[in-house]
């Protein structure tokens, strides 16, 4: 099935709160959203290019929910990848530093 993919966070905000959340993909170190490619997502995005009014502080919510979606799925893509040591390795290096430096 075809999706619809977007970096636009507030588009994507915009759709999660007419009802249609989105899924985030990391794709060349960039998160994406990803929407089901159907007449419900152009409808949202038909009525986003028109300026639609919507409730401020739940449209803001919906836009820190998917910040914070797409932060974790770019952590754990990191983590996954070894770019990101386990928790503890840095206080290693900083002890072992320190102790170089006595000596």
């Amino acid at each position: 099935m075809q999706k619809f993919s977007t970096l636009d966070i507030y588009q994507a905000g915009f759709f999660a709160l007419n009802g249609i959340e989105p899924d985030v993909e990391i794709q060349n170190g960039k998160a994406i959203f990803v929407f089901p490619n159907n007449d419900g997502t152009y409808d949202a995005m038909r009525r986003f290019n028109n300026d639609e009014k919507v409730p401020v502080a739940t449209f803001s919510t919906w836009v820190k929910r998917l910040r914070a979606a797409m932060l974790s799925k770019k952590g754990n893509e990191k983590i996954e990848n070894g770019l990101v040591g386990k928790k503890g390795e840095t206080e290693n290096v900083e002890v072992l530093s320190k102790t170089r430096a006595r000596s």
